[in-house]
């Protein structure tokens, strides 16, 4: 019998990028219920306010995949870095827009999208990094912890965000989640555990696409996946673009409500998470055992 595999907390880096995960998802979930009070407030128009939330959305589905190209080819930890800082600057800009009386909703729907650009990046190289630290062989534990702890992350963020917007203003919420993204990037590993690997296995985007065509030709269930995906994702999350109007005008409940309505979600998210982990390594081992017998 071999010695016991360390704990994921004792990995080098792994804290740390943990910690800048769940910074991340205070910024990001804080981000969310100050984007939808502010809009509603700007336009009183909830159809504006879910066109701003799609906005936000949009560039996973745009630049997803270049984002991964250039995480396959660059180094993870720099890239992590620029993201957050440009996610941070953009927020910044928002908050003092806000602060300045000079915000608008063409302002607010334009740097929400450049903020979704950088975080689509962020998030995708988030994810080849944790690969980097962990190893094939534990991933999916690893996916479970930084779940948790970005649920840890979303509660907390939403929460704080509406009691700032109550007490503090718009303002000040877009300045917290852009210092959170500050912290995040500043608590990162020092540098990355492996190697960048541009020239021996650099694709451009048209083949990183080409290959993808390929695996959901030759793996049938790929395409089913994807749309239970897309499935789960329109259900589950568009009814956020329901909740900024539901708090202010239905249920009176503030902007301290619409943070505890999406800290709900955090915390019955939260709740599965473990469970669902370990049901993805189970099939992830038994698809293992299939292919090597």
């Amino acid at each position: 019998m071999g010695s016991a595999e360390p704990s994921l907390l004792r990995l080098p880096g792994f804290l740390r990028f943990a910690s800048s995960a769940l910074l991340n998802t205070i910024a990001f979930s804080g981000e969310q219920v100050v984007l939808g009070w502010l809009v509603l407030d700007l336009t009183n128009s909830p159809l504006l306010v879910g066109v701003a939330l799609a906005l936000r959305m949009l560039p996973l589905l745009l630049i997803g995949l270049p984002a991964g190209v250039l995480a396959d080819r660059g180094d993870r930890i720099v890239l992590l870095r620029g993201a957050n800082t440009t996610m941070s600057l953009a927020l910044t800009l928002l908050g003092t827009l806000a602060v300045l009386g000079r915000v608008t909703v063409l302002s607010v729907l334009a740097i929400t999208f450049f903020v979704g650009c950088a975080r689509a990046l962020q998030q995708v190289t988030q994810q080849t990094h944790a690969h980097d630290l962990v190893g094939p062989a534990r991933l999916t534990h690893a996916l479970g912890a930084l779940g948790i702890a970005q649920r840890l992350g979303g509660l907390s963020g939403a929460l704080l965000a509406g009691w700032l917007i109550a007490h503090r203003g718009p303002a000040v919420a877009y300045l917290a989640a852009a210092s959170a993204c500050l912290v995040a990037t500043l608590v990162l590993p020092r540098r990355s555990t492996h190697p960048v690997h541009a020239s021996a296995g650099a694709t451009s985007v048209w083949q990183g696409l080409s290959s993808f065509l390929q695996a959901a030709r030759a793996e049938r269930r790929l395409p089913a996946l994807m749309a239970l995906t897309a499935a789960g994702e329109v259900l589950g999350f568009s009814h956020q673009a329901v909740l900024p109007s539901l708090a202010r005008d239905i249920l009176h409940v503030g902007p301290e409500g619409l943070g505890a309505m999406n800290a709900a979600r955090q915390a019955g998210g939260a709740r599965h998470v473990v469970p669902v982990g370990r049901i993805a390594a189970l099939v992830t081992e038994e698809l293992s055992r299939r292919r090597s017998s």
